[in-house]
């Protein structure tokens, strides 16, 4: 886990498309903003738990866009490296 320090305005960028701003402390509660594209869905943690459960995580090398396709099964297979090039589609 990579552990960062912000102040209130500054910002982190997630590649090219997620930008993370701090936009206020209230006591020991940070708000944030969040930009991100509209198809990309934006949770916080124990909600996207509650909504999709445990699933696989992303390989870095594979679009978003690809990825929100496939169902558990295809994303396990993919993490494992099983499948083929045209069977995600």
């Amino acid at each position: 886990m990579l552990v960062l320090s912000r102040k209130k305005g500054e910002a982190i960028c997630l590649g090219n498309e997620i930008k993370i701003v701090v936009v206020e402390l209230r006591g020991d509660k940070v708000r944030i903003g969040i930009e991100a594209p509209k198809e990309m869905p934006v949770h916080r943690h124990e909600v996207y738990e509650q909504i999709h459960g445990t699933q696989p995580t992303k390989p870095a090398d594979v679009p978003y866009s690809q990825w929100s396709k496939l169902d558990n099964q295809q994303k396990l297979a993919m993490i494992r490296g099983n499948v083929m090039e045209g069977d995600t589609d």
